[in-house]
């Protein structure tokens, strides 16, 4: 197993996903301390789908995400790169 990170997102693909938050409205205060400023992660993480909970159930699918996180209490959301359009860009 390697010790090595996997590569950052590029400044240029953190402000896409700013900008597609922003167009899509999503600029909500922290639901958990009501801060305002929020850090876009310079890596994405993917969630493991499935239709049922047991075991065996799980399939190579997954959905990919923007991670945010808030600069007061850490908080932590999540975004759909598929429901943002940029999923496929980002592959």
């Amino acid at each position: 197993m390697s010790d090595e990170l996997p590569d950052e997102l590029s400044d240029e693909k953190i402000d896409k996903i700013r900008s597609k938050l922003v167009e899509k409205g999503a600029q909500a205060n922290c639901p958990m301390c009501n801060n305002s400023s929020f850090q876009i992660q310079h890596l994405l993480t993917k969630l493991s789908v499935q239709s049922k909970l047991s075991e065996g159930s799980f399939r190579n699918v997954s959905l990919p995400a923007a991670v945010t996180i808030c600069e007061n209490c850490g908080f932590i959301t999540l975004h759909s790169l598929t429901m943002l359009g940029l999923a496929e860009e980002f592959e």
